[in-house]
């Protein structure tokens, strides 16, 4: 089973790290990061994500603010067992 591919703002290597722990793909969060993560994960979001108006992709945003890498990895896990 290919590894579900989480693309991760940077700043937060503590939350890359414990997500490559967990199993997953960790890429760096880019424009073309955007059309290929099945998650996203951020250090904090507003109604403006990335400066944009139209949200460029589909995937759940996870904000790690205040968050342990524990919670984010089991938030990313309970947002893509949804799918």
């Amino acid at each position: 089973m290919t590894p579900k591919t989480i693309a991760v703002e940077g700043q937060l290597s503590p939350f890359e790290k414990a997500l490559a722990d967990a199993g997953f793909r960790v890429i760096p969060l880019t424009d073309e990061a955007l059309s290929q993560a099945q998650a996203i994960v951020v250090q904090g979001t507003d109604i403006h994500f990335l400066g944009m108006e139209d949200p460029m992709t589909l995937a759940p945003v996870i904000n790690a603010d205040g968050r342990t890498p524990a919670d984010v990895v089991h938030e990313v896990e309970r947002r893509l067992l949804r799918d």
